[in-house]
């Protein structure tokens, strides 16, 4: 409760301190339908997404719902075995989503969790993950053609591993989206790769969390 009263005196975020104190209760975010990123990029994305758009995305939750809400199509990577069968119930054998459980596999070099930035290695920086690499997790993107989607979410592992496989498949003046984009090794050796986009970076309420979050909306320019 002491969160709300804090959004409440934060000019540009005290429009969402009772949407956001309703986030809170437990189940809400899938039973809204609500992606767990700031407030302000729900709100672009309402505006900017339209019905038959094709959505690929690193972790799933309430922004999957979200996007079948919006008559999207959706690929949808999960690793978590778990929050998978939560997600198979919720999604009810939607036509419009190819759900893939894609679980992490063990590396042959045990050094390699230390280089979680670097996007050629596919570890995650979770201690829960170390010994383990995400390349077939990252990898399921190579599948498609390029500049195949409107949208490509990163919400998951290895995310700069994901920000390289990524950047090709988005069509020209569609997005990449880049959640708690604050955590600068997500871009400290993949910046280069982002030459052809166009960056606006989002900070505000999200819902569900006692903090302000960065989320970074990448569009292809060419």
């Amino acid at each position: 409760m002491k969160y709300f009263w804090k959004i409440l005196n934060i000019k540009g975020q005290r429009r969402y301190a009772f949407r956001w104190l309703s986030s809170v209760r437990k189940g809400h975010l899938l039973d809204r339908r609500i992606p767990w990123i700031p407030y302000d990029v729900i709100e672009f994305l309402k505006k900017h997404i339209h019905k038959g758009a094709c959505v690929f995305e690193y972790g799933t939750g309430g922004s999957t719902l979200f996007w079948l809400s919006l008559g999207a199509s959706c690929i949808a990577i999960e690793h978590d075995p778990e929050w998978y069968k939560v997600m198979v119930e919720r999604l009810n054998s939607s036509d419009n989503i190819d759900y893939r459980l894609i679980p992490p596999e063990k590396c042959h070099d045990q050094s390699q969790h230390l280089n979680y930035a670097d996007p050629d290695v596919y570890v995650s920086s979770d201690p829960q993950f170390k010994g383990y690499n995400f390349i077939n997790y990252v990898s399921q993107i190579d599948s498609f053609p390029d500049e195949y989607f409107d949208i490509v979410l990163i919400d998951g592992r290895a995310r700069p591993s994901c920000i390289k496989h990524s950047i090709k498949k988005v069509k020209v003046d569609g997005m990449l989206i880049v959640d708690d984009s604050d955590r600068s090794y997500y871009f400290s050796k993949t910046i280069g790769y982002l030459k052809d986009y166009e960056l606006k970076r989002f900070y505000g309420v999200s819902p569900a969390l006692n903090i302000m979050q960065y989320t970074d909306v990448c569009r292809r320019v060419k």
